[in-house]
């Protein structure tokens, strides 16, 4: 992908082209090829947070600015495909090392043993950019797709949940304090589950690579849940992809608060990126969606606020005696089971 980049990028790398003008320093790094139609695909740029496989891309500068520093434009699509937006996202770059030799050639080599660091580092890029340059390769389609298709994964849940809101208008609805008050507890839900999701992101390539796994035992193994380095899920899709759709919905949850509305929240969003990891797919959704989930999970938030809390005790112990109270209510009740025996 071709960018344009401020020419302060360069200046670490050759300082000398600080104490030059604009003017006399692109010229410079176009004829060595560093910028312009000649120059190459020399650096990765991958952004944070980095969601998906199409959030990172190789770059070719073709051009340098002078008004700003820090500044890169890239083409329109970059937004769509990247799942970029305007307000704090931002673009890390990671560039070959370079070196000028004798006869005033700019070159990447280095020597293994005089200076390994760049050495290696170099491959590692190299290898890097090869995948993300070859639009052939096995992932060409995850780089060049926009990442408003890991949003249409959970999408059919969501609608299907959907169905039986009501959605009359209604007069100055907005203004009610218990509008206000959903609003701002649909917004924190993004504001808290955003971490939690894109911690997820990077622990399942981690996972992936070692074959993380839990110990196959107890509910773990009648549920089938121990693996956790599974690409894919029940449905054949990716389960970055499923994680990913719920770090945008976390960012974008101003604009629709979906992930709300399968009841993922404080108190269910460690359950369901676990059983997502697992391979649950979309199940893990309609399971945390269930009416006596969503009501624990409703004790437990509302455990947490003043307005419940009305013995000053830490939020902790609130939600705990909370918890207690409706598994003694709803759960141990039923079956007769004490609490003692239902713990252990």
């Amino acid at each position: 992908m071709d960018a344009v980049v401020s020419i302060d990028y360069f200046y670490q790398q050759f300082p000398f082209l600080e104490d030059m003008s604009f003017e006399d320093a692109r010229d410079w790094l176009i004829k060595h090829k560093l910028i312009g139609k000649d120059a190459k695909a020399d650096t990765v740029a991958y952004r944070i947070p980095t969601q998906a496989n199409s959030s990172i891309h190789a770059l070719r500068f073709v051009d340098v600015i002078s008004t700003m520093r820090d500044t890169i434009i890239l083409p329109e699509e970059f937004t769509a495909i990247t799942g970029s937006d305007f307000d704090i996202d931002k673009l890390f770059l990671s560039t070959k090392h370079f070196r000028i030799t004798d006869d005033d050639v700019v070159t990447i080599e280095f020597s293994k043993q005089d200076d390994p660091i760049k050495y290696y580092g170099n491959t590692l890029l190299e290898c890097y950019l090869e995948l993300l340059s070859q639009p052939k390769n096995l992932y060409a389609n995850q780089l060049v797709r926009s990442i408003d298709y890991d949003i249409s994964i959970p999408g059919e849940v969501v609608a299907k949940l959907r169905q039986g809101e009501n959605t009359d208008k209604i007069a100055y609805d907005a203004l009610q304090l218990y509008r206000q008050c959903l609003i701002k507890a649909e917004n924190r839900i993004g504001g808290i589950s955003v971490g939690v999701y894109a911690l997820n992101n990077n622990s399942e390539i981690l996972s992936m690579l070692f074959g993380v796994e839990y110990k196959n035992e107890g509910i773990v193994r009648a549920l089938d849940t121990s693996r956790l380095y599974d690409r894919l899920d029940a449905e054949g899709n990716s389960v970055m992809s499923t994680i990913g759709a719920f770090i945008t919905g976390s960012v974008d949850i101003a604009k629709d608060a979906w992930i709300a509305v399968p009841n993922i929240n404080e108190y269910t969003y460690d359950l369901h990126v676990y059983l997502a990891r697992a391979g649950f797919g979309l199940r893990a959704l309609w399971f945390c969606s269930q009416p006596i989930i969503r009501k624990v999970s409703d004790v437990y938030i509302q455990a947490g606020g003043y307005l419940f809390n009305t013995k000053n005790k830490s939020v902790w112990q609130a939600r705990k005696e909370a918890i207690d109270r409706f598994e003694r209510t709803y759960i141990l009740q039923d079956d007769g089971v004490s609490q003692n025996s239902w713990y252990a």
